[in-house]
């Protein structure tokens, strides 16, 4: 389970192995009229060189619990749903989604399809301003009533969001769950049927909306009538994302041919293509604004053909660009033979802690402890990012997961004491962790922990079976 960016400094390997155990207690806490979540942290999750939105990290319980009682209803939510809308499609053999990246690209195939094949349409392009924040959970209640769903009472679904409204400075759905984004889809089913009702062209993924049409009155119109009935949903059109535009414009929305082609002569084995994407990732980095979209696929792609040509592009854009962290360091995992170069860059970096966006420190941690790199520095930054409560709970879990990875003697009662100390869910089960790691975590203590009401006794039962404990899933 990964929230966003954000990953599990396990892999969640603990729930997986004991998903037995888990099981009924989740469907205990099902079955309770009043049903609300237990320990939901709200991370800042960078957008881009500015903005931030609001992710949701729940327990693992917590999340088992939200994403059963979604799906349970998630056949019935896609059926209503057209064919014009491709994210958090529902698959058929109710094994989960479609994957997201395929559907988003394949969204815009047609788009661009549909404005090639006809080159008099106009183009009226819109999203929502805070959309998931948005939500009215009574409204969404109605919506899933409406639905006539057999025995299914969506007053639990209900009371566990309005559970999450009360305990968190968040409205809305909670972000970064696919759960959600199901959810979302039936908020806006209105919006769906009316422009199926004015036979408009159109596509839709998540809140962005691209509708077609020769006429400008009628786009104009449709924007008008849609942002009455988002109104009558609690929601707002973002103004500075909605806007209509000419034939000529309205392709070049949709065009990503040139990575298309590029694609293709990867696909083929051109022996011309680390040169071909060297180059796209140059016009890219040098683009104003950065298309995050670009640099990914770019940087991902030089990394596999081995072309360290962004190692200097990536030190340098570090920490001016926190939402791009994730992307860079994932980059520089594709260089093992690099890794002292990197540490000592890296440890540069490090150095002054006052500046640092968190989610960089996290990756940080995140580079040192995948690698397997045992850095002085960064162990130093991890006690400090350990011992300060008021560091963000998810950078204090990879510093422990670290510090218990590359632990020397003396650290397991330190860790230990920490753990004794410690009363956030998510920091005593890294300590717990780390504490095996260290080789300083006795099994009476094991033993007794599983007795425990809160999930640390299932990281207990797991580290009593003498686990290699994985670190954190790549996404390369």
């Amino acid at each position: 389970m990964r929230i966003g960016d954000i990953n599990d400094i396990a892999d969640w390997h603990d729930a997986r192995t004991c998903r037995e155990r888990i099981t009924p207690h989740v469907l205990e806490r099902i079955h309770n009229d009043n049903i609300r979540p237990t320990g939901v942290q709200i991370v800042d999750y960078p957008k881009d060189v500015i903005n931030v939105r609001p992710l949701a990290r729940f327990t693992i319980d917590d999340h088992l619990i939200y994403s059963t009682l979604v799906f349970q209803i998630a056949r019935s939510i896609d059926n209503t749903i057209g064919r014009a809308v491709h994210s958090y499609r529902w698959l058929w053999n109710d094994n989960g989604f479609r994957a997201p990246v395929r559907s988003w690209i394949r969204m815009q195939r047609r788009c661009r399809s549909l404005l090639k094949k006809d080159g008099t349409l106009k183009l009226a392009k819109t999203d929502i301003s805070s959309f998931y924040e948005g939500i009215d959970l009574d409204t969404l209640v109605d919506d899933i009533n409406y639905l006539d769903i057999g025995n299914y009472n969506p007053g639990r679904l209900g009371g566990f969001l309005d559970g999450f409204q009360e305990a968190h400075h968040a409205w809305g759905l909670p972000q970064g769950l696919d759960a959600s984004g199901l959810l979302a889809n039936l908020y806006l089913t209105p919006v769906d049927e009316y422009l199926r009702r004015k036979k408009l062209r159109y596509f839709r993924y998540s809140d962005d909306i691209d509708i077609f049409s020769r006429d400008w009155e009628e786009l104009r119109e449709a924007i008008s009538d849609i942002n009455k009935i988002l109104r009558a949903k609690r929601l707002s059109m973002s103004a500075a994302k909605t806007r209509i535009y000419e034939p000529d414009e309205a392709l070049h929305k949709f065009d990503d041919t040139e990575k298309e082609a590029l694609q293709y002569n990867i696909d083929i084995g051109s022996t011309s293509s680390p040169d071909e994407v060297k180059a796209f990732f140059i016009k890219a980095s040098e683009a104003d604004p950065l298309s995050t979209r670009d640099l990914r696929w770019s940087l991902r792609r030089l990394g596999q053909f081995g072309v360290d040509y962004a190692i200097g592009w990536a030190f340098e854009n570090l920490a001016r660009s926190p939402h791009l962290s994730r992307t860079i360091f994932d980059y520089l995992h594709y260089f093992p033979g690099e890794t002292d170069g990197i540490s000592r860059h890296l440890s540069k970096i490090a150095r002054d802690t006052s500046w640092l966006n968190p989610h960089l420190k996290k990756e940080i941690f995140r580079y040192f402890l995948t690698a397997q790199i045992n850095n002085r520095a960064i162990r130093e930054l991890a006690w400090l990012a350990l011992d300060d409560s008021n560091t963000e709970t998810f950078v204090r879990e990879f510093a422990t997961r670290y510090i218990g990875r590359t632990s020397k003697f003396g650290d397991g009662p330190r860790i230990k004491h920490a753990y004794e100390s410690e009363s956030d869910l998510y920091m005593r089960r890294a300590l717990l962790i780390a504490m095996y790691e260290s080789r300083y975590c006795p099994t009476r203590m094991l033993s007794g922990l599983t007795k425990e009401s809160t999930l640390i006794r299932w990281t207990a039962s797991y580290l009593l079976q003498e686990p290699k404990v994985p670190l954190p899933k790549e996404s390369l």
